[in-house]
């Protein structure tokens, strides 16, 4: 037995050295990576960037997709990291220095970081572990762009708003690891476009320059991969054919690029589509015959288009619908109820959700409810009739008479305390109807046919009325709505 003893010791002792040795030699090896790692964060902290580990990023391209704060005791991370340090355990992975005024998606700029230069950023590449670099508005070059291509396995690049050109194209085509690309106002041209063309692994593309052409723009119907396009205000008319080719596209912004319902047509086949961005073109009903096969759509946006309600019944199989944009179309309140609460059976606080900007109590009733997407008509006001627990109500886009604030009026509405009847035709008589409404403590009238006189006069019989009124150049508003 004794002997037994002796040999499991030292069998015990042999692998307590061994870890030891693995331990050792662990440390060893992943030292000069940790240290490299704390040079990284504090040179990008002191140029105002920042920086984040792989385990801050939440759900990467999914909708849930998020970058969580470092310290958030939630997160995922290696069980030891809170006694050595995340550094130890966890790589960074993402590296930005962009700046953005508004969602670059929507048209934001990046604000320009002329100090972030190549010699700033080419050191930072010695990590070799950093796979998304958000580099828009700096004065980087191609150089630092073909070494990210060949130093590091890249799958995602903000480069947006730089002077990168067809070299970079070129150099990052190449890569088999890249799955996001944003070039907008780059000097680009269709050299670049037609290197891009040959990459097997570009998921997302945002493009954007003014040396693009109808020709180049047709390399896009070659990148199979290719699941998101944003190719707002370009020449894309001649490329839409390509486009409707693309087998696994689910998001597609033209805004601005001024097609027409022929050219939308050419994508009706796009059964995956999920998202379409058509703002700020010629389509109208007929184009819109194209949704028939959409049923995936999820969001459609059409603001300053030739939609009228004709177009919106094109939507009626798109039964997943969760967003609707459409300021300054022809659409009206009726329209947009039938789409969504007769053919898609959607209640209708969901209906409203889903086209204009709304507010909530926590048991779900309607709060607050803008409506200055659409032009409001005197035979529209009864539909609101059902949302008794309004207390804002915004219209600045409206026909309204007299007589729609006679039926404003007979709503009950016995929580509503702001509403705007901004740019209607309402006069002196229209503004002592709605001081009827019992909690009413704001009410907006700019460009409207309401007097001085009127005014002191609705004050005289509601003391504490605030009445904003004042006559300015047709579709503005005199104040700023409170937000609820």
């Amino acid at each position: 037995m004794q002997k037994i003893r002796a040999i499991l010791a030292y069998a015990l002792a042999g692998v307590a050295i061994f870890l030891a040795a693995r331990g050792i030699g662990w440390y060893a090896s992943r030292s000069p990576s940790v240290q490299l790692q704390r040079q990284v964060i504090a040179k990008v902290e002191e140029l105002d960037g920042f920086t984040y580990y792989d385990f801050q990023i939440i759900d990467p391209g999914t909708d849930k997709e998020r970058i969580a704060d470092r310290e958030d005791p939630d997160l995922k991370r290696h069980w030891l990291s809170g006694i050595t340090g995340v550094e130890w355990f966890h790589d960074l992975h993402y590296v930005t220095f962009a700046q953005f005024d508004g969602v670059p998606e929507d048209g934001g700029q990046a604000t320009a970081r002329t100090e972030i230069t190549d010699q700033e950023v080419l050191p930072l590449l010695k990590l070799g572990t950093i796979r998304w670099w958000a580099l828009s508005g700096t004065a980087i070059s191609d150089k630092t762009v073909i070494e990210i291509a060949s130093q590091s396995e890249p799958e995602r690049l903000w480069l947006g708003q730089t002077k990168i050109t067809d070299k970079s194209l070129q150099s990052l085509a190449k890569s088999k690891s890249l799955n996001y690309l944003a070039i907008e106002s780059t000097p680009t041209t269709d050299i670049g476009l037609q290197a891009l063309a040959d990459s097997d692994s570009i998921e997302s593309l945002s493009l954007g320059s003014p040396y693009y052409t109808a020709s180049g723009l047709k390399n896009l119907g070659e990148l199979t991969s290719l699941q998101e396009l944003y190719a707002d205000r370009l020449p894309v008319a001649g490329a839409m054919e390509g486009i409707g080719g693309l087998p696994n596209l689910r998001v597609l912004s033209l805004r601005g690029t001024g097609i027409g319902d022929q050219e939308l047509a050419k994508i009706s086949q796009v059964k995956s589509l999920e998202v379409l961005h058509v703002d700020s073109t010629l389509i109208g009903d007929q184009g819109l015959a194209a949704a028939q096969s959409w049923r995936s759509l999820k969001e459609i946006t059409m603001s300053s288009t030739l939609v009228s309600d004709i177009g919106l019944g094109m939507l009626s199989d798109c039964n997943g619908l969760t967003k609707l944009r459409l300021a300054d179309t022809k659409c009206t309140l009726p329209g947009v109820l039938k789409l969504l609460e007769q053919t898609q059976q959607k209640s209708l606080v969901e209906a409203l959700e889903v086209v204009f900007e709304t507010k909530k109590s926590e048991s779900g009733a309607l709060l607050s409810l803008n409506l200055s997407p659409i032009e409001m008509r005197d035979e529209d006001v009864d539909l609101l009739r059902p949302l008794q627990d309004l207390q804002w109500l915004v219209m600045p886009r409206s026909s309204f008479t007299n007589s729609a604030m006679e039926t404003i009026a007979g709503l009950g509405l016995p929580k509503l305390q702001l509403l705007n009847v901004d740019n209607s035709n309402i006069d002196d008589e229209g503004l002592q109807t709605l001081c009827e409404l019992k909690s009413i403590r704001n009410i907006h009238i700019v460009n409207t046919n309401v007097s001085p006189e009127g005014v002191l006069a609705a004050k005289a019989k509601r003391s504490s009325l605030q009445v904003y009124r004042s006559v300015v150049r047709r579709g503005a508003s005199a104040a700023p709505e409170p937000n609820p």
